[in-house]
Protein backbone atom coordinates (compact mmCIF):
# COMPACT_ATOMS: atom_id res chain seq x y z
CA UNK A 1 0.00 0.00 0.00
CA UNK A 2 1.06 3.59 -0.55
CA UNK A 3 3.02 5.53 2.04
CA UNK A 4 0.99 7.49 4.54
CA UNK A 5 0.61 11.17 3.64
CA UNK A 6 1.19 13.95 6.16
CA UNK A 7 -2.56 14.63 6.14
CA UNK A 8 -3.31 11.01 7.03
CA UNK A 9 -0.67 11.03 9.77
CA UNK A 10 -1.90 14.30 11.28
CA UNK A 11 -5.47 13.01 11.43
CA UNK A 12 -4.22 9.71 12.85
CA UNK A 13 -2.27 11.52 15.59
CA UNK A 14 -5.23 13.74 16.42
CA UNK A 15 -7.42 10.64 16.67
CA UNK A 16 -4.83 8.96 18.92
CA UNK A 17 -4.78 11.84 21.40
CA UNK A 18 -8.47 12.79 21.23
CA UNK A 19 -10.17 9.39 21.40
CA UNK A 20 -9.95 7.00 24.38
CA UNK A 21 -7.67 3.99 24.08
CA UNK A 22 -10.50 1.42 23.68
CA UNK A 23 -11.37 3.06 20.33
CA UNK A 24 -7.84 2.41 19.02
CA UNK A 25 -8.66 -1.10 17.83
CA UNK A 26 -9.76 -2.21 14.38
CA UNK A 27 -12.99 -3.63 15.80
CA UNK A 28 -14.14 -0.26 17.21
CA UNK A 29 -16.59 1.80 15.14
CA UNK A 30 -14.55 5.02 15.45
CA UNK A 31 -11.39 3.33 14.18
CA UNK A 32 -13.31 1.73 11.33
CA UNK A 33 -14.87 5.09 10.39
CA UNK A 34 -11.46 6.79 10.37
CA UNK A 35 -10.03 4.02 8.19
CA UNK A 36 -12.90 4.22 5.72
CA UNK A 37 -12.69 8.01 5.41
CA UNK A 38 -8.93 8.14 4.82
CA UNK A 39 -8.93 5.10 2.55
CA UNK A 40 -7.02 2.69 4.78
CA UNK A 41 -7.97 -0.63 6.27
CA UNK A 42 -9.01 -0.73 9.93
CA UNK A 43 -6.06 -3.06 10.53
CA UNK A 44 -3.61 -0.52 9.09
CA UNK A 45 -5.04 2.23 11.31
CA UNK A 46 -4.98 -0.09 14.35
CA UNK A 47 -1.34 -0.99 13.61
CA UNK A 48 -0.27 2.66 13.35
CA UNK A 49 -2.09 3.53 16.59
CA UNK A 50 -0.37 0.65 18.40
CA UNK A 51 2.99 1.78 17.04
CA UNK A 52 2.38 5.29 18.35
CA UNK A 53 1.49 3.81 21.74
CA UNK A 54 4.70 1.78 21.89
CA UNK A 55 6.76 4.73 20.69
CA UNK A 56 5.40 7.02 23.40
CA UNK A 57 5.89 4.43 26.14
CA UNK A 58 9.50 3.78 25.07
CA UNK A 59 11.09 7.13 25.80
CA UNK A 60 14.45 6.01 24.42
CA UNK A 61 15.87 3.52 21.96
CA UNK A 62 14.72 2.56 18.52
CA UNK A 63 11.63 4.36 17.27
CA UNK A 64 8.62 2.14 16.66
CA UNK A 65 7.13 4.42 14.00
CA UNK A 66 8.19 5.67 10.57
CA UNK A 67 10.63 8.56 10.40
CA UNK A 68 7.94 10.97 9.21
CA UNK A 69 5.45 9.91 11.88
CA UNK A 70 8.22 10.26 14.50
CA UNK A 71 8.89 13.82 13.29
CA UNK A 72 5.21 14.75 13.45
CA UNK A 73 4.80 13.08 16.83
CA UNK A 74 7.79 14.94 18.27
CA UNK A 75 6.53 18.21 16.80
CA UNK A 76 2.98 17.93 18.12
CA UNK A 77 2.84 15.73 21.24
CA UNK A 78 3.33 18.69 23.58
CA UNK A 79 1.05 21.06 21.68
CA UNK A 80 -2.20 19.23 21.01
CA UNK A 81 -4.09 22.42 20.19
CA UNK A 82 -1.78 22.96 17.23
CA UNK A 83 -2.08 19.29 16.24
CA UNK A 84 -5.88 19.47 16.25
CA UNK A 85 -5.77 22.67 14.20
CA UNK A 86 -3.48 21.04 11.62
CA UNK A 87 -5.63 17.89 11.53
CA UNK A 88 -8.76 19.99 10.95
CA UNK A 89 -7.03 21.78 8.09
CA UNK A 90 -6.17 18.36 6.60
CA UNK A 91 -9.80 17.25 6.96
CA UNK A 92 -11.02 20.31 5.06
CA UNK A 93 -8.28 20.10 2.41
CA UNK A 94 -9.05 16.43 1.67
CA UNK A 95 -12.80 16.86 2.16
CA UNK A 96 -12.75 13.97 4.61
CA UNK A 97 -16.05 13.74 6.43
CA UNK A 98 -15.06 13.34 10.05
CA UNK A 99 -15.99 15.42 13.06
CA UNK A 100 -13.50 18.16 13.81
CA UNK A 101 -10.90 17.54 16.47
Amino acid sequence: MARWSDDELLVLLAFYFRFPRPSHTDSHADCRRLARVIGRTPGAVDNQLRNIDVDLIRAAGDRHVSNRLAELLDEHKHNLTHLYRQANIALRRRRWRLNRF
